[in-house]
């Protein structure tokens, strides 16, 4: 099974020192050149890791998996996060002493801490709505958000920002040799992928809603009130503007509100079939009577339709139809426009960068492990 899928993610845990002393009851885990883990501070980063990300843990089950070709029992799966978490441990341990020797590196380190630390001093006082903060309500601030004070706070930025800028400094040549694609190869990637970019049917829908309320009495109340106002609206669309409007006053009787509803399964099931079907069943400009949805009485009003299509490579990719860490990835503001040529062309980048860094973070560590002596007591992996 390949580390390098689990390296950075594991490297995101390690937020104390690794520099302990063994003991009969703390056994060494492993020795690098004159340091060493033990035990004990193994099982502390482990549990903080079994803590902070159950998807990572899966992500870590769901591989060994494949490389096993079956599922694995508790006893492997355990064996190989120990593993994982001791490997992240000491190549952290690894880079930092030898970050610490570039004098050069450190300077740039130190002012990129100041400047973060600014932006997080102001950013937690516009949050409480104010100009800045002491160093008292700063530290306050920052046990609140991330249960740390502000020294462990500042020493875990500082491991980040020493290993993103060292990692640049030594393999930025690797990971920029990641090119952008081509046209071709941009067609090339959508003919071999166009069933998967798919625009469901959808209903546009302005929604007036007289909800259940607490029990029975509420709710037979509240059919009373939506059998009224179907009534007074008819088939007017001025009066049931007219109405809809009303229903944005907090205290009005009934709400309003407007939405897109895609025709796929998960809607349907979330909403409920017969309300989901009526809705598709309406025209465009066209009002409902009185629906039943999960949570009160509707009349809907249709205002856009759209039939079932599949995207061609200028059109616009939809947001829902974006995963939310290409965002993260991409560093785009969430909500950004995109056609599917670019979406495609940003996607394949990040497959090519990601395999450059993979590869960058292998040769770094290969390279730090070639300059010291690593020894790993795998007896003591075992309780």
């Amino acid at each position: 099974m390949k580390r390098t899928l689990f390296l950075a993610v594991f490297a995101c845990f390690l937020t104390v020192s690794v520099f302990g002393q063994a003991t009969p009851m703390d056994p060494t885990v492993a020795i690098i050149g004159s340091k060493f883990i033990t035990q004990k501070q193994l099982r502390g980063e482990i549990e903080k890791y079994q803590k902070g990300a159950p998807q990572l843990m899966q992500q870590l089950f769901v591989g060994l998996g494949q490389s096993l070709g079956r599922e694995p029992t508790d006893a492997e799966f355990n064996r190989t996060l120990r593993q994982e978490v001791l490997n992240s441990m000491i190549e952290e341990m690894l880079l930092l002493a030898d970050a610490a020797q570039d004098r050069q590196l450190t300077s740039s380190i130190d002012g990129e801490l100041k400047s973060q630390m600014q932006q997080i001093r102001t950013g937690l006082a516009q949050k409480e709505g104010k100009k800045d903060l002491s160093d008292t309500e700063l530290n306050a601030a920052l046990l609140r958000e991330t249960n740390m004070d502000k020294k462990a706070f500042e020493e875990n930025l500082r491991k980040e920002i020493t290993k993103q800028a060292y990692f640049t400094a030594k393999k930025g040549n690797v990971i920029n040799s990641a090119k952008q694609p081509t046209e071709d190869e941009i067609r090339s990637r959508f003919e071999m992928t166009r069933n998967e970019y798919f625009i469901p049917e959808t209903v546009g829908l302005s929604i007036i809603e007289v909800p259940f309320g607490e029990n029975a009495a509420a709710r037979t109340k509240a059919r009373t009130t939506a059998d009224s106002l179907a009534k007074e609206i008819g088939s007017s669309v001025s009066v049931f503007n007219e109405k809809y409007n009303i229903g944005q006053i907090p205290s009005s009787d009934f709400r309003s509100d407007r939405g897109i509803i895609p025709r796929i399964r998960d809607i349907e099931q979330r909403l409920g079939s017969d309300y989901f079907h009526s809705l598709f069943l309406l025209n465009l400009d066209q009002i409902s009577g009185v629906l039943e949805s999960r949570t009160g009485f509707q009349i809907v009003r249709v205002t856009a339709k759209s039939t079932s299509r599949f995207l061609e490579l200028g059109d616009q990719v939809p947001e829902n139809s974006i995963p939310p860490a290409f965002y993260t990835m991409t560093r785009m503001q969430p909500g950004t426009r995109l056609t599917l040529r670019e979406y495609i062309g940003y996607t394949i980048f990040l497959e090519r960068r990601q395999r450059a860094m993979a590869q960058a973070q292998q040769e770094m560590f290969a390279e730090l492990k070639g300059k010291s002596t690593v020894q790993i007591r795998n007896e003591n992996l075992n309780w």
